[in-house]
């Protein structure tokens, strides 16, 4: 992940926004509906919308998607040194269940060629 920039105060409060770069490499667009953001470890919510992002009231993120990557505006009420993290959950572990089930099928599969194979040396 690339940050880009510093975070900017604003002119009128101490509140800063920050904006960051996450190449579609590190993170696919497609996998956007699973991002957290977390603001010195504690989770933060999603904004409403662009302008809600730069009101300085909370802290709070936003996405916007690009064709190559996306972009992460958080908002920060009070302009001092964070720690933002960003995390997107992991795939899902497959099943032990569907191991077992793929496990199954192929002593099914080497049991049956090896009737056919015994059936053809018979006959």
């Amino acid at each position: 992940m690339v940050a880009e920039g510093s975070p900017r105060p604003s002119p009128s409060t101490d509140s800063a926004n920050q904006q960051m770069y996450v190449d579609n490499r590190i993170l696919p667009v497609a996998r956007v509906g699973e991002i957290s953001v977390l603001l010195d470890g504690k989770e933060i919510p999603l904004a409403d919308d662009y302008s809600d992002v730069l009101n300085p009231d909370r802290e709070k993120y936003l996405v916007l998607v690009g064709a190559k990557g996306i972009q992460i505006l958080v908002s920060i009420p009070s302009f001092s040194t964070h720690t933002i993290t960003i995390t997107a959950a992991l795939p899902a572990p497959v099943e032990p269940i569907l191991w077992i089930l793929i496990g199954g099928i192929a002593v099914a599969v080497v049991v049956i060629a090896e009737v056919l194979l015994y059936c053809q040396i018979i006959a």
